[in-house]
């Protein structure tokens, strides 16, 4: 996603989605899935054909590294799940909890998606924004404050 929004800042801060693909050498589908993520996070808006970078968009590439996360919290933050996954890991002693056990929440929350995928959306994102920690080894999903 991250490349996405350079990629608009850097021509203006629109594009055709179709143009998008081609020039970055991403299957449509996959590059449609980005511009959502993208979408969800007021990074960018999808008016028709177009891909458009949003002030927090703008925002997001101009950050540093740090502001970037910060940003990138902020944003995640806004969304129901993570409140809800949040409010999960603080109910658990050491405020963690198994891998296996989130999926069972994500399956329960939205039976519809592809939970896997959540879980790994969820903690690529999360892990990005300092939200959350995983113990790869022992798969614990832990929160982080702060």
């Amino acid at each position: 996603m991250i490349g996405l929004l350079e990629y608009l800042d850097a021509r203006g801060g629109k594009e055709e989605i179709f143009r998008i693909a081609q020039d970055t050498h991403y299957e449509f589908g996959r590059m449609l899935e980005v511009v959502e993520a993208g979408e969800l996070l007021n990074f960018v808006d999808t008016p028709k054909r177009l891909v458009v970078l949003e002030p927090e968009g703008r925002r997001f590439v101009q950050a540093g590294s740090d502001e970037r996360k910060a940003l990138w919290r902020e944003q995640l933050l806004k969304l129901r799940i993570v409140h809800m996954l949040q409010e999960a890991l603080r109910r658990q002693p050491g405020r963690a909890v198994t891998r296996d056990d989130v999926l069972e929440l994500l399956i329960l929350w939205l039976p519809q998606e592809n939970y896997e995928r959540l879980f790994h959306t969820l903690l690529t994102w999360g892990r990005y924004g300092n939200l959350f920690g995983y113990d790869e080894a022992r798969q614990i999903l832990s929160l982080q404050e702060g």
